[in-house]
């Protein structure tokens, strides 16, 4: 659902690799259909043994 002006979401999930890597990932924020307004955020590299 949308967010308003400063609200925050906590959004929890799982990433499933074929091989044991380590890969930088992050959270964009996007208006469907309209543009990317922000990406690239909080990138972390994530080490998966």
């Amino acid at each position: 659902s949308p967010l308003a002006p400063g609200e925050t979401r906590t959004i929890t999930g799982a990433i499933r690799l074929a091989t044991a890597q380590a890969q930088n990932y992050w959270a964009g924020v996007v208006e469907e259909r309209v543009a990317w307004l922000r990406d690239r955020e909080g990138v972390q590299m994530i080490r998966v043994e």
